[in-house]
């Protein structure tokens, strides 16, 4: 077989955030789902935000990201991401209502996308400091595809409250 018969692998940020239950068990959960679909090489720390864009007395996100390797296509990550929501409860009924598990697909490599299935990069992650920090806290140097320097640089909106060790 050529080399080009194989599907290069992908470096891949994704956001995940809880905002229902047992947050440190759904994330948890949540992780060891995803590296049935994505061998993962980092995972952030566990930070605590306010609820941004969500319902009136909605509670606090604990949000992290873990950044691993992928050979399937982005739709078919997004698609397995879904999944993984679905199995976890996750029912999009209400925009941006509580849930148990949020997986965002943040960055697939270096794929620049807009259509109505997906967007990458995720169109408001470097607005969002629960993304952002715990991309900095991993020491990552990745640029950001669609030309807005390093991540690392970016500040976000919205108030990280704490920091959870896990």
């Amino acid at each position: 077989m050529r080399t080009g018969d194989f599907p290069q692998p992908r470096s891949v940020l994704i956001g995940l955030g809880s905002n229902q239950g047992d947050r440190v068990y759904n994330l948890r959960l949540a992780v060891s789902q995803i590296r049935k679909c994505v061998a993962i090489v980092r995972v952030s720390s566990h930070f605590e935000s306010e609820p941004i864009d969500c319902p009136k007395g909605a509670a606090d996100f604990l949000n992290m990201v873990v950044v691993g390797h992928v050979s399937a296509s982005a739709s078919d990550l997004l698609e397995k991401l879904q999944q993984i929501e679905a199995s976890m409860g996750r029912r999009r009924t209400v925009a941006n209502s509580p849930r148990a598990i949020d997986l965002d697909l943040i960055l697939y490599g270096s794929e620049l996308r807009r259509d109505a299935w997906l967007v990458l990069p995720h169109p408001r992650y470097r607005t969002r400091e629960f993304v952002l920090r715990p991309f900095r806290e991993l020491g990552l140097r990745w640029h950001d595809p669609a030309g807005h320097g390093q991540i690392a640089q970016l500040q976000g909106q919205g108030v990280v409250v704490r920091f959870h060790r896990s």
